[in-house]
């Protein structure tokens, strides 16, 4: 008897599956998520190695960790299309193959690595003519000393004659004033390119401070900050490439402590690799948290020293003035107020601990259980891990809740910081900049009085002078008609004489008078309007200051008024 012909599983209708493309299906269907396909693609080496003090040094893993190639250089897409203009180019020849490059971004975000992948690049374009390079560091000179190295520099790679353009690396480029860039550094930039020498500047963290004139003759590169999976991309990558033995839950807690940040990772990781050999999650903690309680360096007993910057850490910029705090509009008072109220609303669990053993105590009988029974379970609950470190819990400022323990008499805070502060600067009290305000008004008051006392002088003398005036005309009136000729002549030629004497010396008394108060003068200007416009140091804001003379003409105005 033949048998029938049974459909198969894919022949079914409403049983058919198709298969899956995309290799990373298992995200698709929910049996991973991207975390679990990241760890997955990268797995651990079979043969950890264990580190070597020659090779593992802190200059050869700097050498072996920084990015070669663009490939290695992750998360900043603006990269690739810049590198792919610069090739583009150069094989076409339809547009200038070279220009200057703009590589902006914030701290860690790979400027150097990357300037070192285009100085490869440019290099790959022009094998025939390679181009010459130099780096120079702008914070590390003075505006005139800088000006002085930037022409040499110039000059030394100057490209007209062997064709081969050149390259000047300029770091820090965000230290030079704006002044200079405009005034100094663009005509050099203009005149520079003419000769083939172009410059590839490093500037954090945007390009917010340069000229307008270097941004157009620039390509700018901007370098963003790698994201959380990015960075734990590049963590897996060195721990393959130089085979370093972890667990999922090392790298996650080497990251956390970190913050995610790519240059700390790779410092710390270096560190855990070089004392623990394996990155686990044990031996992070044992180097990245030596403040703990079983650690030599803090003390054994509690409580434990807590300053209010450190409890009140991530600080926040000021949004008036942009400062880290404390500033004048967030003083210490106030972050210490604010931690005050904040651990006041913390659960009672564990407040006190001597008072939890004496209830423990109290009863030694077990006969007789009071309401205040109940504090026995609450010693026994564990202190809360970020209450312990920080004297905060984050679980309270996050979530509003938390089952550890909060004890408040842990920790002390060292309130030696908060001492009486000026109003005016936020400095310690006696303040320096009140006094230097002070002084500053004593000058202008000085310098005013000599003035006054000058324009005095002044006035008597050309009084004086009218009356000599007056004294020699009537003399030389009356002259004609008395003496005519022989001794009463002689005579009166001799007294006319003394008196054009004593008329050019108050002339010249005079003159010396009004240059010297022109001195004066200039000098009283300048100082008040350095008071008034803030380029005198000590003068606050609103307290302790100098009346501008705005401020006196509206003073005479409200007066005439009224």
């Amino acid at each position: 008897m033949e048998r029938a012909p049974t459909a198969s599983r894919s022949s079914r209708p409403g049983t058919q599956q198709p298969l899956p493309g995309n290799p990373n299906w298992r995200i698709s269907f929910g049996f991973w998520t991207e975390l679990d396909a990241l760890y997955h693609s990268f797995p651990p080496p079979s043969k950890p190695r264990c580190p070597s003090l020659s090779l593992d040094c802190a200059s050869e893993w700097k050498k072996r960790l920084v990015a070669e190639d663009i490939e290695q250089f992750l998360g900043n897409p603006a990269t690739a299309a810049c590198l792919r203009a610069i090739t583009s180019n150069s094989e076409t020849d339809t547009a200038p193959a070279f220009t200057n490059f703009i590589i902006s971004g914030g701290h860690s975000t790979g400027k150097a690595a990357f300037a070192g992948i285009l100085r490869k690049t440019l290099l790959s374009a022009t094998p025939e003519q390679p181009c010459r390079f130099s780096s120079l560091n702008a914070s590390e000179f003075a505006d005139k000393a800088l000006q002085g190295k930037l022409e040499e520099a110039v000059r030394r790679l100057d490209a007209s004659k062997t064709g081969s353009p050149s390259f000047l690396i300029i770091e820090r480029f965000e230290s030079i004033t704006p002044s200079v860039q405009q005034h100094f550094f663009a005509p050099l930039l203009a005149e520079a390119n003419l000769k083939k020498v172009f410059v590839i500047l490093l500037v954090r963290p945007d390009v917010s401070k340069l000229a307008e004139q270097i941004k157009t003759q620039s390509m700018a590169v901007h370098l963003r900050p790698l994201s959380a999976n990015l960075i734990r991309t590049k963590l897996l990558f060195i721990c393959q490439q130089e085979r370093i033995g972890y667990t999922r839950e090392g790298l996650e807690e080497l990251a956390k402590l970190c913050s995610f940040k790519l240059i700390p990772c790779m410092e710390k990781l270096h560190e855990v690799f070089l004392k623990q050999y394996f990155i686990s999650q044990a031996n992070v903690i044992k180097i990245c948290q030596p403040t703990s309680s079983g650690s030599s360096n803090s003390p054994a007993v509690p409580p434990f020293q807590l300053s209010i910057l450190r409890m009140s850490e991530p600080l926040r910029r000021c949004p008036k003035c942009t400062l880290v705090p404390p500033c004048s509009h967030i003083p210490l008072e106030k972050l210490f107020s604010k931690i005050d109220q904040t651990r006041a609303l913390y659960p009672e669990n564990g407040r006190k601990q001597h008072t939890a053993t004496a209830v423990m105590t109290g009863d030694p009988g077990g006969s007789g259980h009071s309401p205040n029974s109940n504090p026995p379970t609450t010693s026994e609950r564990p202190i809360c891990p970020s209450f312990r470190q920080r004297g905060v819990c984050i679980n309270v400022q996050k979530l509003g809740r938390c089952h550890y323990a909060h004890p408040l008499d842990l920790h002390v805070i060292d309130t030696a910081a908060l001492v009486p502060r000026c109003r005016a600067h936020t400095l310690p009290l006696p303040c320096m900049h009140c006094s230097n305000a002070e002084q500053i008004k004593l000058d202008v008051r000085k310098e005013a009085t000599t003035c006054e006392n000058l324009k005095r002088d002044l006035l008597r003398s050309r009084q004086a002078l009218a009356d000599l005036e007056t004294q020699r005309y009537l003399f030389v009136r009356d002259r004609g008609k008395t003496a005519k000729w022989g001794g009463a002549k002689k005579a009166a030629d001799e007294q006319l004489a003394r008196m054009d004497a004593a008329l050019n010396s108050a002339k010249t008394r005079i003159k010396g008078l009004e240059q010297d108060l022109n001195f004066h003068q200039e000098d009283l200007a300048k100082m008040q309007d350095a008071a008034a416009y803030g380029r005198s140091r000590g003068l606050g804001k609103g307290h302790g200051r100098i009346e501008l003379k705005q401020e006196k003409h509206r003073n005479k105005a409200a007066v005439a008024a009224v």
